[in-house]
């Protein structure tokens, strides 16, 4: 879900799901919902973003159409003062052997590069630091553009991206509640009438929260939750698994 909630909403939302939830909301994207690409677009080298899913995982797919240098970007409003670092996690397929990333208000490209294995069907991620980059924070607020490329050279394979999130590298590091979120899956997505959830370890309580992070549903010990009485929207399932593991997943009431 792009950026476009009001800092107000947000401390209501901080307050409720706590630190990995503010990640999720304002400065975490995932692709989980059809369709949804969550305002990542291509912009140059004939690509574009689409929806997909791989290794049951929701990504984005770059077309990157087999030339050289294509780039793709996406989530504006992105708070200088609290987000330092980016993480990528993505399924490299093709022959890209880097990514170089900048400020999307700069020019020219002057910014992180970050090495990759190429040809590789394993899930990688990698960290980088922004805080350097040219105009960073002039703003208050940033843009990046990302390229995975091997130098001029035109790309062939697909790449797939999982997930792209902002923080400092202590948020960014803390990957218990990642790693949990990628083991639930919500179904149906958009769901009209009963939510279900499926988890590797038993779910202890399940929380609907809505934009402004106030509980609307809650059930415990089961998993699944009838949200037929809400209102069409967009909603967070707030799930906490054994040894009180805490993920949330954003959801669409149709």
């Amino acid at each position: 879900m792009k950026v476009t909630l009001q800092k107000q909403k947000l401390n209501l939302i901080a307050a409720f799901l706590g630190l990995a939830s503010i990640q999720l909301t304002a400065q975490e994207y995932t692709f989980e919902t059809s369709g949804d690409t969550e305002t990542f677009k291509g912009v140059s080298g004939g690509t574009s973003i689409t929806q997909t899913t791989v290794d049951g995982r929701g990504v984005i797919q770059w077309n990157h159409a087999n030339k050289g240098q294509p780039t793709f970007d996406g989530t504006t409003n992105i708070t200088a003062s609290t987000n330092t670092h980016v993480k990528i996690v993505f399924q490299n397929n093709s022959n890209a052997n880097h990514i170089r990333i900048k400020n999307a208000t700069a020019t020219p490209w002057v910014g992180q590069v970050g090495n990759i294995n190429a040809n590789s069907s394993a899930w990688q991620t990698l960290i980088m630091d922004v805080s350097s980059l040219d105009s960073y924070g002039t703003d208050a607020d940033y843009e990046l553009r990302y390229q995975f490329r091997i130098g001029n050279t035109a790309l062939s394979g697909d790449i797939f991206i999982d997930e792209i999130s902002f923080g400092t590298p202590a948020t960014l590091s803390i990957n218990n509640n990642s790693l949990v979120a990628k083991g639930i899956q919500l179904y149906p997505n958009p769901v009209e009438n009963e939510l279900r959830i499926k988890a590797k370890s038993n779910i202890k309580k399940i929380e609907i929260l809505n934009v402004l992070g106030e509980k609307v549903l809650s059930k415990e010990n089961n998993n699944a939750l009838n949200i037929e009485t809400l209102n069409n929207g967009v909603y967070f399932a707030k799930i906490t698994l054994e040894k009180n593991l805490i993920t949330t997943k954003r959801f669409i009431k149709k």
